[in-house]
């Protein structure tokens, strides 16, 4: 099943320039190369491609990637490990979570800073944004 760079991108749904550039960080192993000097690629590389845009999906990073790669799920030990990058993945994302629902509540109260542009009234988003004060401790009702 030999497949060129762009049936390649369009069976795996990742574009070219990506897979170049998983290419140059050494995530994909090296394509055939015909006399022509073109590139050919194989179950192998779609397979590759598929663990690495699922991983992405999930937020992994390429580094992470990489040693994922180089995981053998059979040995037990090396299995719990994944286990533990999962779990700890898990723990990553619900801060995350937790870091963005914290920016949320803060953008809202902001927005409640609006006097509803009355005029003469200086605005009181611009008025937070711009106070000695980190937007941090602008409390739920608070109004400036």
């Amino acid at each position: 099943m030999p497949l060129r760079i762009g049936q390649l991108a369009e069976l795996t749904g990742v574009t070219v320039e990506t897979i170049r550039f998983y290419e140059g960080k050494g995530l994909l192993p090296e394509p055939t190369r015909l006399p022509n000097n073109y590139r050919v690629y194989g179950r192998i590389h779609v397979e590759r491609l598929l663990f690495i845009r699922n991983c992405r999906s999930l937020d992994i990073g390429l580094d992470d990637i990489a040693a994922l790669l180089n995981y053998d799920t059979t040995d037990p030990e090396q299995a719990g490990r994944l286990h533990a990058f999962v779990h700890e993945h898990v723990d990553k994302v619900s801060r995350r979570i937790a870091e963005l629902e914290s920016l949320r509540d803060m953008l809202r109260a902001l927005e409640r800073q609006c006097h509803g542009h009355a005029s003469g009234e200086p605005c009181g988003i611009m008025q937070s944004l711009t106070a000695n004060e980190p937007l941090a401790t602008v409390s739920e009702g608070e109004t400036r």
